[in-house]
């Protein structure tokens, strides 16, 4: 039961996150392209790598789990960017819906390698 509650409340403060890293990306960024999202998974690509990795030295389960599926899974979001990059395509703008999808999947998998690494070189 630990566990469970603390995915629950990772999830609530990811979902929270992600919504105000989206908005406050978009303050500034155009918005005929998905950047907060792009921010977003790709940040949380590099958060999981490191939680991941330094977990691995033997974190508690409740501690793992809420950060991993709970925080990072309610941070990252693939359903909105497989929207996003849906949505560059309806608007005539293949060019872009390609950079999404090269940008999100490239940069996840380098950011969660970063982390990873990181990881490694803080449990020295």
């Amino acid at each position: 039961m630990t566990v469970l509650l603390a995915v629950f409340a990772g999830g609530a403060l990811g979902a929270a996150a992600r919504h105000l890293v989206d908005r406050l990306v978009h303050l500034r960024a155009d918005r005929r392209f998905p950047w907060g999202i792009l921010a977003v998974n790709i940040t949380g690509c590099l958060l999981f790598g490191l939680i991941g990795g330094l977990a691995a030295a033997g974190w508690p389960p409740a501690a793992t789990a809420g950060l991993t599926a709970g925080l990072c899974g309610g941070f990252t979001t693939f359903s909105t960017f497989a929207h996003d990059t849906a949505g560059q395509l309806r608007a005539g703008r293949p060019a872009a819906a390609a950079a999404n999808a090269v940008l999100s999947t490239g940069g996840g998998l380098a950011a969660a390698a970063l982390g990873l690494l990181a990881a490694s070189a803080l449990a020295g």
